[in-house]
């Protein structure tokens, strides 16, 4: 059975930039407990904001069988609640929609539409 991917994004924009070294040991605490119960958790990604240096996010890949719904996950919710005491937090979930190169072609395919108009 085809597996869909998806990810979870938990997003913290510090109250104060010294926040951050919690913001690391909660990341972490998530590969610990991804290497030690491995699941349906692909892996997880820390970001930092380029140019706002207090943005930082954890993106969780998961992936599930068609017939099940993406949703926060009891991770994602225990992270969101863990930061929501350093600054503003954004939970947010996301799911794939098709490969890069599947996207490019039908946004090229698009774009030829609109210029025959």
């Amino acid at each position: 059975m085809a597996e869909i991917k998806w990810i979870e994004i938990i997003s913290l924009r510090f109250s104060r930039a010294e926040h951050s070294q919690t913001f690391l040991e909660v990341f972490n605490q998530v590969k610990r407990e991804f290497e030690a119960a491995p699941n349906s958790l692909l892996y997880a990604e820390l970001y930092v904001n380029k140019n706002v240096e207090t943005d930082w996010s954890i993106h969780l890949h998961w992936s599930r069988r068609p017939e099940e719904q993406p949703a926060r996950t009891v991770l994602g919710l225990s992270i969101a609640e863990c930061l929501e005491t350093l600054g503003l937090v954004n939970h947010s979930v996301w799911e794939q929609k098709g490969a890069v190169n599947e996207t490019i072609k039908f946004l090229c395919g698009e774009l030829r539409l609109l210029e025959k108009s």
